[in-house]
């Protein structure tokens, strides 16, 4: 399976849902496409609700950033 970037996994999603939005979507499984743009680029979690941010180019849920430890360099 390829790997795609978070960025471009949020654009594509983006390019869905307005196609969606205006009904461009006739030959396409409705279904399928929700299902697809629903999946979490952070976790995978097609369940989740937490939004997300970038920092740094770097995908993550606020919540986990503010419950994140403090690692010691040496």
């Amino acid at each position: 399976m390829p790997y795609l970037r978070p960025g471009t996994v949020l654009t594509l999603q983006r390019a869905a849902s307005m196609a969606k939005d205006q009904s461009l979507t006739d030959s396409v499984d409705a279904g399928a496409l929700s299902a697809a743009m629903s999946v979490c680029l952070v976790c995978g979690d097609a369940a989740c609700d937490k939004k997300i941010v970038e920092a740094n180019g770097v995908y993550v849920h606020p919540e986990d950033v503010a419950n994140a430890e403090i690692i010691d360099r040496p």
